[in-house]
């Protein structure tokens, strides 16, 4: 398909999405994966923006301390902090999700496992949605006053001001190794900051809205709590943060019977194709029980996202503690966020309340 407005060619259907993600030679990151030039403007210096071996080599740094193994001490603490989060809230009536649920462990998490000073922490969210909505064609001047800040910002971050044994301790001891440059480090570090807040408060929030307006599903999770890690990777699939990314081909590209030229701007529609009907069966039903390791959710293929399992793990853990709570989970209509990038609530009115699980027998 080709669009107008952005000008660029658009990839929607779940194997040609799948395909021009993995083809990470023809379909290229480093012009950039945005619509807008201040978005695009630090291409090559931040893992998001950058191909071939330069990007393999900060991806690495990257994800050092982001593999399953390194987050298992994380996971109990993070359970920890969301269980007496949830007990605080339960029985109070109605409340935002957005700002008292959904984004409570994102924020405590990277700002404490990054390792980010305490000046500056409390601009974290202004920047990030700030940030992404600069990934569409359109350029406020206030999210560009935003994004500036909050990459001079991560620019003033050293090794003697990042909390010890922290993610961005390993970075500036990885550069100080010389496997990275110093520069890159400091890149690498916004990838820690930015994409991994808004995507996952926003997953969060849909989680809590798809169960509350699917009671059945969130029943059934009560019932087999073994389908945690399915009903997040739903959520993911079938209401995913993510609206697109842009890639650059590199040579002519073939989609179906089209060709998309080389040099040619491509809308990738993450979401869109999450809701294939030629993949999925009935695509707009969120099931708990459905396999869906393979959604696009968090991309794939080598610029797949790097703080998936983060992400992931504060999901299950947010689940669990409400399964543990023992909570019926009620919600009101939604207010949809204004983000060119992202989609997800502005505001999330919910209600949490005691509710002994009835048996089926």
């Amino acid at each position: 398909m080709r669009l107008l407005r952005p000008e660029a060619y658009a990839i929607g259907r779940f194997a040609d999405v799948q395909a021009a993600l993995r083809a990470s030679d023809a379909m290229i990151s480093g012009e950039g994966v945005g619509f807008s030039d201040t978005f695009n403007a630090p291409k090559g210096k931040n893992v998001i923006q950058t191909d071939g071996d330069v990007h393999r080599r900060m991806r690495a740094a990257v994800t050092r301390p982001l593999t399953p193994a390194r987050l298992k001490e994380a996971r109990i603490e993070l359970k920890q902090l969301i269980s007496a989060r949830i007990e605080e809230l339960t029985g109070t009536g109605w409340f935002d999700a957005m700002p008292n649920l959904a984004s409570f462990l994102p924020v405590r998490a990277i700002a404490h496992l990054v390792g980010l000073p305490e000046d500056g922490r409390e601009r974290m969210l202004e920047w990030a949605a700030a940030t992404f909505n600069l990934v569409g064609p359109d350029e406020r001047q206030d999210d560009v006053s935003k994004m500036k800040e909050a990459f001079a910002y991560i620019g003033t971050l050293t090794e003697d001001k990042v909390a010890q044994g922290s993610w961005a301790a390993e970075l500036f001891e990885v550069a100080a190794s010389g496997r990275i440059a110093v520069q890159e480090a400091v890149g690498a570090i916004s990838a820690y900051v930015i994409p991994s807040l808004d995507t996952t408060i926003f997953a969060m929030g849909h989680l809590l809205h798809n169960l509350a307006r699917h009671p059945d599903q969130w029943t059934a999770l009560r019932r087999e709590r073994n389908l945690v890690p399915s009903a997040v990777l739903e959520n993911m699939r079938h209401s995913a943060p993510l609206r697109w990314f842009a890639r650059v081909a590199a040579q002519d590209y073939a989609v179906d019977d089209a060709v998309i030229p080389a040099g040619a701007r491509v809308m990738i529609l993450y979401g869109c194709a999450n809701r294939d009907e030629r993949h999925y069966q009935n695509p707009d039903l969120f099931d708990v029980c459905r396999d869906a390791r393979d959604h696009l959710g968090w991309g794939t293929g080598p610029h797949m996202c790097a703080g998936m399992h983060i992400a992931r793990i504060e999901m299950e853990v947010l689940l669990e503690a409400l399964i543990e709570a023992g909570v019926s989970i009620e919600a009101r209509e939604p207010k949809i966020a204004d983000n060119a990038g992202l989609y997800g609530f502005a505001a999330l009115p919910v209600r949490l309340e005691r509710d002994a699980l009835q048996s089926t027998t």
